[in-house]
């Protein structure tokens, strides 16, 4: 059987033969393919390298040159978490001319090249980008000369970014994803991150490659045209969509003893989104940013990324730029100076606005506020939680945001991620429907869409309050989660003090929520049930649940689902009652006690759908056909 060795000679084929004798440790000894050829003819056939033929993934280390790994077979492929690449490349050492470009065009020396491991090759790219001469190529698939840019994991080479001279980029198809340079942060205790390759280059051409871990994104922030927008009118970055930062989620773990990250993304809308979003996952208790527009080029524009840096002023200016970066505000002591940039932009642009659930209905009264603490009530059987998972599916269509739920009161999990199935696609589970869901787009939605956006908490042995934030905690660093979903407050295990009253409590807890909310910038949603009268014509307001005081002064946004006619259900009209908003000009004024918006349920695929106010049997919105058709098309421009 052949098998194969990543060595410091490239990647070299082994025979291992079926009937192969080991030693009693369960070691083969073979010839090594590394060392052997250079040895002196009498040594040339000792069998120097050793395999633990025992292990799964099967170790291998030369007792004479000392190389060592793992055989690389068709279950280390299968199982392992960051893949090699075997196949042959055809990679070549850079040319004259590229040298002398990474020179003059970006101040990036030999050695720095030699460092990085930095090669070239003829690749076909898709030409993206062209210049005027040869927009007849736009789109086309074009040979041509490559940058190589190599992605290394514990020395393993997984992935390789090609760039043409036009700035055409790809990546192997379906090999792994990481932070390049990601082993550089072994060890260390302070790290940069930038948006790029040629960033990292420049960053270890001004000498900081000893001191500090420097790695790049793989890919930069994709920004929505809505986001543009609601940058550009209010100066403010609201990340709305998901950043793409799946190949953090592999080493977040690796990156826990870096006390403190500097980001060094681009000075854009797209740079600004990646920065945010890397610091929310981080934490921003240990991040600081560098504001590289501060600087100006020899035509006195704004400087936008670290290597347009080191080209106009050169690498001690660059290096330079870790002094002077800035902490993001958090929680604790702090000064006004420290929040100046986000105030400007307050001032100049009017201050910020909610993200829109997808319900135009909803718009004037109720949006997504990043940062804030939601409570939810309603009495039993008038939908609470049916009109959230309505919320959080059009959020992930829209927006890719991710959410953790933990739910135990519609537990199994089996049954709310069938209620899922049939939000998104609009379809029912139900046999006897006209408009059931097949088996394949059942498995399609539930592996391919599904599990990249949902995560479960089981229900085993139940959660405080502290506990519950610790597992937000962990989802937020390692999976990105935008929002979280507890249903209800009351499944919670609530270990009252003995000297405080379930008011004291409530405070304690609340104040913790609404710290842990703000610091974590995430949209923290908890149900919460009323007592429930002899009528139900009317909604509760926060005043009707238990503590309600508390939940009133804590809250940054309450709202109640409320059915009139719970106990009719030929009558699935329902209401959405805002009773709270802590910032009216950002996420919409109160709704009427009387008047508020409504909606219609359809309880074959679980959707809610908004009202007419002349006719309340008609349709006439809902955020998306089916998962498949929205696309993130349901805003203009996007």
């Amino acid at each position: 059987m052949i098998n194969k060795i990543i060595t410091s000679k490239g990647v070299i084929d082994i025979i291992i033969p079926a009937d192969a004798r080991t030693a009693d440790n369960g070691e083969l000894y073979i010839i090594c393919p590394i060392c052997s050829p250079e040895r002196k003819p009498a040594h040339q056939n000792e069998r120097k390298l050793a395999i633990n033929m025992r292990k799964q993934p099967r170790p291998w280390r030369c007792n004479h040159c000392g190389e060592g790994g793992y055989v690389i077979d068709d279950d280390y492929m299968k199982n392992a978490k960051f893949k090699p690449i075997i196949s042959d490349l055809h990679l070549q050492p850079l040319s004259n001319g590229l040298i002398s470009w990474f020179w003059n065009k970006r101040g990036i020396s030999v050695p720095t090249l030699r460092a990085m491991n930095i090669s070239m090759s003829i690749e076909g790219m898709k030409q993206m980008r062209v210049p005027p001469e040869q927009e007849h190529l736009k789109d086309q698939w074009i040979q041509r000369k490559c940058i190589n840019f190599k992605y290394f994991k514990d020395n393993v080479l997984i992935n390789i970014k090609y760039r043409d001279q036009y700035k055409n980029f790809k990546m192997i198809v379906d090999a792994s994803k990481t932070i390049y340079n990601i082993d550089s942060f072994k060890g260390k205790k302070k790290g940069i991150i930038t948006e790029g390759e040629i960033d990292v280059l420049s960053y270890i051409e001004a000498g900081l490659a000893d001191e500090y871990g420097i790695g790049s994104v793989p890919n930069g922030a994709t920004i929505t045209p809505r986001e543009k927008e609601q940058y550009e009118n209010t100066g403010i970055m609201t990340v709305m969509s998901d950043a793409n930062l799946e190949y953090l989620d592999s080493v977040i773990d690796e990156l826990k003893d870096i006390e403190i990250f500097y980001l060094a993304t681009d000075d854009d809308p797209p740079g600004i989104k990646l920065r945010e979003e890397l610091a929310r996952r981080l934490g921003k208790e240990r991040c600081r940013y560098i504001k590289f527009s501060d600087y100006n080029n020899s035509e006195g524009k704004p400087i936008n990324d670290p290597n347009e840096l080191l080209v106009e002023k050169g690498p001690d200016a660059l290096a330079a730029t870790i002094d002077a970066s800035l902490p993001f505000p958090i929680d604790g002591i702090s000064v006004s100076s420290d929040y100046w940039d986000i105030v400007e932009k307050y001032y100049d642009h009017g201050g910020l606005k909610g993200i829109p659930t997808g319900f135009p209905a909803l718009d004037p009264y109720f949006n997504w506020m990043k940062g804030w603490l939601y409570v939810q009530s309603g009495y039993p059987n008038s939908g609470k939680s049916s009109f959230m998972y309505n919320l959080i599916a059009a959020s992930i269509v829209l927006y890719k945001w991710k959410w953790g739920i933990y739910s135990p009161e519609n537990y199994p999990i089996e049954n709310i991620i069938a209620t899922f199935a049939e939000i998104f696609t609009g379809k029912s589970l139900d046999k006897t429907s006209q408009r059931r869901l097949s088996k394949i787009e059942y498995n399609d939605i539930v592996n391919n869409f599904m599990n990249k956006y949902l995560f479960f908490l089981n229900d085993d042995e139940g959660y405080t309050p502290e506990d519950l934030r610790e597992v937000k905690k962990t989802l937020i660093r390692q999976h990105g989660i935008v929002g979280f979903y507890t249903d209800p407050w009351s499944s919670l295990i609530h270990n009252y003090r003995s000297q405080d009253n379930e008011d004291k409590y409530l405070e304690h807890e609340l104040s913790k929520e609404v710290r842990f909310t703000t610091h974590n910038d995430i949209i923290n949603v908890i149900s919460h049930h009323p007592k429930t009268p002899v009528a139900v014509d009317k909604a509760p307001t926060v005043f009707s649940l238990t503590g309600g005081k508390v939940w009133w002064i804590k809250a940054y946004s309450i709202f109640c689902i409320h059915r009139r006619h719970s106990d009719d259900w030929k009558n699935m009209v329902t209401e959405f009652h805002v009773q709270k908003n802590k910032d009216f000009k950002a996420a919409g004024e109160l709704t009427s006690p009387v008047d508020p918006p409504t909606f219609s349920f359809d309880i074959a695929n679980r959707r809610f759908y908004g009202q007419r106010a002349d006719d309340l049997s008609v349709r006439d919105y809902f955020p998306f056909k089916t998962y498949h058709e929205a696309n993130q098309a349901m805003f203009e421009g996007f």
